[in-house]
């Protein structure tokens, strides 16, 4: 796994949110911390995720402990300030 910043800017530890038309099983609309980030270099890694090569998989774990890896395309960068409990 590699924890260098992509085109996306996202890194590990990255707050991100799932976007809205994600798969259901994604929680779309959900904040979630980067802690995963797989370039997908092979067809192995490609048919494993269902995705093309040359797509960034992004492992990311929600509030409660569990995580869910998805393709770049289904999270957007989410600021401190979408938190909860979040003080503006």
């Amino acid at each position: 796994m590699d924890e260098k910043p992509d085109s996306s800017g996202l890194t590990w530890g990255s707050l991100v949110r799932i976007k809205p038309g994600a798969p259901e099983d994604t929680r779309p609309g959900e904040l979630a911390d980067v802690v995963g980030i797989t370039p997908i270099d092979s067809q192995i890694l490609s048919e494993r995720y269902g995705v093309d090569i040359g797509t960034t998989v992004y492992t990311v774990e929600f509030v409660d402990g569990s995580d869910v890896s998805l393709p770049e395309c289904w999270l957007e960068m989410a600021d401190e300030q979408d938190l909860p409990n979040s003080s503006s």
